[in-house]
């Protein structure tokens, strides 16, 4: 539902997009876990020649984005969830088998 101010200009409400940014995150955070235990999984069992192949690609950076930007400084303070806490959880995944994904 749209609103608008008394000069009939409509009034952008950041709420909305906020939470479905949050949302987005909590899936991108959970997915991310899933494909590096897989790759873990695959880079101890599969042979191959590079093991960061299997590695690479993971806990992509949003920042350049002006809503994530906007969502990062207002919803948490400037901590970006997807920034390296979370490249840290990934690699406590990949903990037991001394791989990482920086």
């Amino acid at each position: 539902m749209m609103r608008y101010d008394e000069n009939g200009i409509e009034i952008h409400d950041n709420a909305e997009l906020y939470r479905l940014i949050d949302a987005m995150v909590l899936d991108i955070q959970y997915l991310e876990a899933e494909v590096a235990s897989l790759r873990k999984y695959l880079a101890v069992n599969l042979p191959q020649s590079n093991i960061t192949d299997f590695l690479s690609d993971l806990a992509g950076y949003y920042a350049e984005h002006e809503a994530y930007y906007d969502f990062v400084k207002h919803i948490h303070g400037g901590v970006d969830p997807l920034g390296e806490g979370h490249a840290a959880n990934l690699n406590k995944l990949l903990e037991n088998e001394n791989l990482s994904l920086r």
